[in-house]
């Protein structure tokens, strides 16, 4: 906090907004942010009471715009009819914290323009740490099921496999209730997206165990408090991608020269 009061710039409240965020589990309504935010800048009674000239309140004014900025840097999510009222982080934003928390960064100003081969491994250090929890509590959720339906003898042999073997197309090997192995894809994420990533490995891997082959997708993970919201469970996910019920979108294609070395 500033030992002075001085007005923030909009583009200034941008850090302070992202981290109250984040502190309060990546989500809050801007009514209860306001008055945190000012304390950032030691704002007065009086200047956070000053009004634009159309009567507006100022400060809650720069505040939702300094928001409305984040969203369109891809930081804060557009919310959605059901979720209106609510600001929350997305995906990227907690690839920064870690940034935000660094004396480094520039006081009060955030750019995701650019990207440090020092802020990359920090970004791929979180998410491996992400995916790593996730597949833990993934791995404890299936043997309390399975303790749960009477089959302890089971739990010992429930595995996390992406360890000791990164190509096997799934994560952790577990049982279903009739008894017969089954095969987890974990796919873990600090905010409720349904969205996920799938690789190429992993389509064919489910198409080759068919209904042996789930997606769990962790939601809501919080790795400071070791915490999660939800797990949704997808079986049959070769079916499910054939029904077209789990949509896939190209991001990244394989370039060949194989044209070029013909025509010589």
């Amino acid at each position: 906090m500033n030992n002075n009061s001085v007005y923030p710039t909009q583009r200034q409240i941008h850090r302070p907004l992202l981290l109250e965020l984040h502190a309060r589990g990546g989500m809050e309504k801007p009514k209860n942010l306001y008055d945190t935010l000012a304390t950032y800048f030691n704002l007065t009674e009086e200047m956070k009471r000053l009004k634009q000239n159309d009567g507006r309140n100022k400060w809650k004014n720069d505040v939702q715009y300094a928001r409305l900025q984040l969203v369109q840097k891809g930081l804060i999510k557009k919310p959605s009819k059901e979720e209106k009222g609510t600001w929350q982080l997305t995906e990227l934003a907690y690839t920064k914290i870690l940034d935000l928390n660094n004396e480094s960064v520039i006081e009060n100003e955030l750019t995701v323009d650019k990207m440090t081969q020092k802020a990359l491994e920090e970004i791929l250090k979180i998410q491996k740490a992400i995916g790593d929890f996730g597949e833990e509590i993934v791995k404890n959720y299936e043997i309390e099921k399975l303790n749960t339906l009477g089959m302890s003898d089971l739990c010992e042999k429930v595995k996390i496999i992406s360890g000791s073997d990164c190509r096997a197309g799934f994560d952790i090997m577990s049982f279903d209730e009739q008894g017969n192995e089954k095969y987890i894809e974990v796919k873990s994420s600090t905010t409720d997206e349904s969205d996920f990533y799938i690789s190429l490995n992993e389509i064919n891997k489910s198409k080759e165990l068919k209904n042996g082959y789930c997606l769990y997708l962790v939601r809501g993970i919080d790795l400071s408090k070791k915490t999660y919201k939800k797990i949704i469970e997808l079986n049959d996910v070769s079916n499910l991608l054939d029904s077209n019920l789990i949509e896939l979108l190209p991001i990244k294609w394989r370039g060949s020269l194989s044209h070029l070395h013909k025509s010589k």
